[in-house]
């Protein structure tokens, strides 16, 4: 069994804020943070954030990509270049979760991952309809997320329900399992 990690408030809220998605490190000095993640904004000055960067990436939590290319050893200067990085040009520089710091996340804080159901919508072109994919360990749950998702997004289509099986399921960046249930389906949209 994995020895348990420890972490502080700040060094939780980073594992949590990677955990599902890669994030542009520039995101993490935005004063619109809260905005960006739909979650609480960490509330830690630049150099605090730099300062807990650096002890994640010291235990090997978390990582860091420029240009999608892992950065071997990060310094001190590459992380502050990193929260720096300009506005006015695609971003570059992402944090995320190493398989260990996946692990420590876990149990850090219990998280179940039959309850977990990845969801995508995708408008279509006629701007009437969008399409639906949803996937989880719990065929039933993602059929109620999938009810539930349909009535505020709009009215599903009947027959275009699709359900299939991926087997090993990437559930995230970082996270594989050992099977998925896939419902894809088509709506109408409330605004069509």
């Amino acid at each position: 069994m994995a020895q348990p990690h420890h972490f502080s408030q700040s060094g939780l809220w980073f594992l949590n804020s990677t955990a599902l998605l890669r994030m542009p490190m520039r995101w993490l000095l935005d004063e619109n943070l809260a905005e960006a993640i739909n979650a609480p904004a960490h509330g830690l000055s630049a150099e605090e954030v730099e300062a807990n960067l650096l002890t994640l990436l010291a235990r090997g939590l978390v990582y860091v990509t420029h240009d999608d290319v892992v950065v071997d050893d990060p310094t001190p200067a590459d992380v502050q270049r990193a929260l720096r990085e300009p506005w006015d040009q695609r971003p570059a520089w992402h944090l995320g979760l190493t398989p260990v710091g996946g692990v420590a996340w876990e149990q850090a804080t219990g998280w179940d991952w039959l309850s977990f159901v990845d969801t995508t919508f995708a408008d279509r072109e006629d701007g009437r309809t969008s399409t639906g994919e949803f996937i989880g360990q719990d065929a039933e749950l993602v059929r109620l997320e999938v009810d539930r998702s349909c009535q505020s997004e709009g009215e599903l289509i009947p027959g275009t329900t699709r359900w299939d099986i991926i087997s090993p399921w990437e559930a995230t960046y970082w996270k594989r399992l050992p099977w998925g249930y896939r419902m894809r389906f088509d709506c109408h949209s409330r605004e069509g």
